[in-house]
């Protein structure tokens, strides 16, 4: 059978991210044929995909492996659009290049590998969405989610719940409201968050559907290219949102101007500052201005003025807002995230400490990050 090597190169760049690095099966490429063509599956363990190698039609039945290393080495021994000639035998598979003689390698048996296509086949269809729209709020998500499983597995997710897609790593929570996505209940373990955005990568302008059990999810795309996931036993925890909640106050502000003082204090800062203070102050009328700091490394403290472009007082909110500190790489975070040119911060004082939230809304989807208060000191 011969394959167009750049055809094979663009299957298995939606597949190899799911590769396994252990010595068995979940180390290969398993190809079989379909009635489709020729399909490229693999599976790490955790999470799985498969794809359709473009353009390549199979007149008979195969099943074959080939090490994903070894295939990646031969396929950069030749160029773009070659013609590998897979000879597929009992005794196991040689691939030949314009080089001359085939190289051999090892097939496993396919039989071993664990396909899913009754798990997919018994899934259920719950939305059709943007791949864009997807991953961008997965991107958001994957800022603000916990990586410690053995102390708060729950946390290791991102999940959606009720057209909410929810995330938190115990200082800052991400939610984002998707309109559309009520139906679904996809989980994302964190440590499959970047191959799903790897692969919503390949469908971007495109919609791709989600498809669920209690088994696993599945994202398909157009093709019939699969990424698919075993759902992570632990679920996010319940969440409450009041989205009609006020903050005590709202600064306006514009910015790039923020962005580039904070960026300047940090130049400064001494190497293990992780807190960046925030102030506003008002002399005199207008709306004041807002002063922002950060300790040297001699051990004091240099800071910014910030014009304030609008302010907003809640009624019955505190008004004497204390000086407060956040962690300066959450709002840069938040600010390199964000495309509008004014950003508006929510102060709110509570007790034993505050928060910050950032609303912004993109397009028709809106994402609320709140950033807890640290200590001064």
């Amino acid at each position: 059978m011969n394959i167009n090597s750049s055809d094979l190169e663009t299957a298995l760049k939606v597949v190899r991210t799911t590769v396994g690095s252990s010595s068995d099966i979940s180390s290969h490429y398993v190809f079989r044929s379909r009635e489709e063509g020729l399909e490229v599956l693999s599976y790490d363990g955790s999470a799985f995909s498969s794809c359709l190698v473009p353009h390549t039609k199979v007149e008979e039945t195969v099943s074959f492996t080939v090490e994903a290393r070894r295939l990646h080495a031969i396929l950069g021994t030749v160029g773009a659009n070659q013609v590998l000639d897979i000879i597929v035998a009992d005794s196991g598979v040689g691939i030949r290049t314009s080089r001359g003689k085939p190289v051999p390698f090892y097939s496993l048996d396919p039989t071993l590998f664990p396909f899913w296509d009754d798990v997919l086949s018994g899934a259920k269809l719950t939305v059709k969405v943007s791949a864009d729209r997807l991953f961008a709020a997965l991107t958001h998500a994957k800022q603000f989610i916990f990586d410690q499983e053995s102390k708060a597995p729950h946390l290791c997710v991102a999940e959606f719940r009720k057209g909410i897609l929810y995330s938190t790593d115990n200082a800052g929570v991400s939610l984002v409201k998707m309109p559309g996505m009520e139906a679904s209940s996809l989980r994302v373990y964190v440590k499959d968050l970047g191959n799903v955005l790897s692969f919503l990568a390949t469908a971007k302008g495109q919609d791709v559907e989600l498809l669920e059990s209690d088994r696993a999810s599945f994202i398909r795309r157009a093709d019939g290219a699969v990424f698919g996931e075993t759902v992570f036993a632990h679920r996010f925890p319940d969440f409450p949102v009041d989205w009609s909640l006020e903050d005590d106050q709202s600064w306006g502000i514009f910015q790039e101007e923020l962005l580039g003082s904070l960026k300047l204090l940090q130049s400064g800062a001494k190497t293990d500052e992780p807190r960046v203070r925030f102030q506003r102050v008002v002399e005199g009328a207008g709306v004041g201005e807002l002063v922002i700091s950060m300790t040297d490394p001699s051990g004091k403290l240099m800071s910014q003025s910030i014009p304030l472009v609008d302010f907003v007082q809640r009624e019955g909110g505190i008004t004497d807002m204390p000086v407060f500190a956040v962690a300066d790489s959450y709002i840069i975070k938040l600010l390199n995230g964000n495309d509008n040119s004014k950003v508006t911060l929510g102060v709110t004082k509570r007790e034993k400490g505050g928060w910050v939230r950032i609303r912004d809304l993109r397009g028709v989807d809106t994402y609320l990050t709140t950033i807890a208060w640290l200590k001064l000191a």
